[in-house]
């Protein structure tokens, strides 16, 4: 046992009524609060990176551009008017069809070691940027995936243990389908990317049995600037420095087609560090969209009104967990499977506050540029529903005890297709002002041109009454993991002093110390701990056995 050691979008708004709308009820509950949290400093940690092996120069599948542009036009054309940001569409790759094409196109080279490495390399010509579907049959866990642009000797790295974790994830929320067994790469800069896949020593290259029947060609710029001109750079208001740290620009792939919207880092009332993220469930409806969420933080400006991206932006591919999907308020509640970046911030919330011509303010991706904040009032309060066949939503008034939204109209500042999904905060009357997580946007009308229309947030409060309890004020097995860390800092700060570096690598949840060169980690239900020296990978018992001191001493 332990005791014994010596050593984680605005889009067009329907005015139309229905009178079957649903609405999301709102059991009566006690206010409840959790405060905002950091941890780590921004730069503490480099962010991980792919040694290239192969040399790039394998025969290249290239995807003509005439054809390209004809899909973009179509794309353009029939685009989906939701808040979501539509920015890239699915092109179908003939020659990896299936397996056994793809098993052909494959160049494999022995390694020094007795391993072997394979390359394949696909051009989308005229592509921003690409994300490669890979139709997983069989893969080794101990298999290494590696996505490189041309030129790159860093890239992308995901484990094989990882992709049968993505596809694992959507077939136990009921997905068996091609779709759920698809996992879906990084984003890579650039017409062209390069698959490697490393197998390690007796593991044969026969063991891989994958296709790649299609990618997703990223057609709109990756921006900074294309946001409109009235929307107000984060970095001009430095008093929201720590909501700012909060939120993510997502991008993810459904059907296909890429999408960006906009996230936030909540935390819970144990501060237990588990990456939980809100968002809109028009953005994220099912867990095998969730699979493929790609997230970059601490995305804004160098400065002021500057048009220099922040270089300590950080970006994560490890997808999440979906754990509450509700149209009723349009939220999306996920476990990040990465931890968040050092200097992340883990955002406030409450379940109380929420009144007309309360002042708010929205921190936001617009159409995937650099953050924005906007700023406003509460004016009303919805209940909402989807319009029949089609993407549009519309919206009844309703009083504020029975209604599962509310609506905000700006100031300064107004949200844009890429803000969905983007929390809205209420400030106390503390000094300096304490801020909470209210709700996140469904959608807007609003423009630069139109900054008049109102927008459209799903109530946190209800959602929180609903389900999302169990997860952020409930003992749960989600969380359990980062509370156990949190405790065993206090109670042998000896063994894991300093600020813990979190991960999660090979089936592990782990934090590092630096300081003593120790990892606390969780795998399986089981604790460990190992520094490579006197423990190697150490059984210390059951997260189950600790759990109880855990609780008592207030974690």
């Amino acid at each position: 046992m332990l005791l014994s050691l010596a050593a984680c979008g605005g889009g067009d708004a329907s005015t139309a009524r229905n009178p079957s709308a649903r609405v999301a009820s709102q059991s009566p509950s006690t206010a409840v609060t959790a405060k905002g949290m950091r941890r780590g400093v921004h730069g503490a940690e480099t962010p991980p990176t792919a040694k290239r092996l192969t040399a790039g120069t394998a025969s290249a599948i290239t995807l003509a551009a005439e054809e390209a542009r004809r899909a973009q036009t179509t794309a353009r054309l029939f685009a989906k008017p939701t808040g979501r940001r539509a920015v890239g569409f699915p092109r179908a790759i003939a020659e990896t069809a299936n397996a056994q094409k793809t098993a052909r196109r494959i160049t494999w080279r022995a390694l020094p070691g007795g391993g072997q490495v394979g390359e394949l390399t696909i051009v989308s010509e005229t592509a921003i940027a690409t994300r490669l579907g890979i139709l997983v049959t069989r893969l080794p866990e101990r298999a290494m995936l590696r996505f490189f642009a041309p030129d790159d000797a860093q890239g992308y790295e995901v484990s094989g243990r990882q992709v049968l974790a993505a596809i694992r994830r959507n077939r136990d929320a009921g997905d068996s389908s091609d779709a759920g067994r698809t996992y879906w790469a990084p984003r890579v800069k650039g017409p062209t990317v390069t698959l490697e896949i490393e197998l390690p020593p007796r593991v044969d290259a026969a063991s891989v049995e994958i296709a790649l029947p299609s990618l997703s060609h990223v057609y709109d710029a990756i921006p900074t600037g294309l946001s409109g001109a009235c929307e107000l750079d984060v970095s001009c208001y430095p008093a929201y420095a720590d909501e700012s740290d909060a939120t993510a620009r997502m991008n993810f792939v459904f059907e296909g087609y890429s999408y960006e919207c906009t996230g936030t880092l909540l935390n819970d009332k144990f501060a237990s560090g588990t990456p939980w993220l809100l968002s809109a469930n028009h953005c994220i409806p099912d867990q095998t969209t969730a699979s493929t969420l790609q997230t970059d933080w601490f995305y804004r400006s160098t400065g002021c009104d500057t048009e220099d991206l922040n270089p300590q932006y950080r970006t994560l591919w490890g997808g999440a967990t979906l754990l509450y999907a509700a149209g009723e308020t349009d939220t999306a509640f996920m476990r990040l499977s990465d931890a968040p970046p050092p200097g992340a911030y883990f955002a406030a919330w409450s379940t109380e506050g929420l009144a007309f011509n309360l002042q708010v303010a929205a921190l936001h991706h617009p159409v995937g540029d650099m953050q924005k904040i906007s700023l406003g009032n509460v004016i009303g309060f919805r209940n909402c529903f989807q319009v029949a066949d089609s993407d549009y939503f519309g919206c009844n008034d309703a009083p504020a005890d029975s209604s599962a939204f509310f609506t905000v109209t700006n100031y300064l500042g107004v949200v844009e297709p890429g803000s969905s999904g983007s929390a809205v905060y209420r400030s106390d009357g503390a000094s300096p002002p304490h801020r909470y997580v209210m709700g996140q946007l469904y959608g807007s009308a609003a423009s630069c041109y139109a900054r008049g229309a109102s927008g459209t947030y799903g109530r946190f409060d209800v959602a929180y009454n609903a389900a999302l309890h169990r997860w952020l004020s409930e003992p749960n097995a989600e969380s359990d993991p980062n509370r156990l860390f949190n405790w065993a800092e206090v109670a042998y700060a000896n063994f894991f002093a300093g600020v813990g570096i979190p991960g999660t690598q090979l089936g592990y949840t782990y934090r590092y110390y630096a300081a003593t060169g120790n990892y606390l980690a969780v795998s399986n239900g089981r604790v460990v701990v190992h520094n490579g020296a006197n423990w190697k990978f150490l059984d210390v018992g059951a997260v189950s056995d600790y759990m109880p001191l855990v609780t008592a001493a207030g974690f």
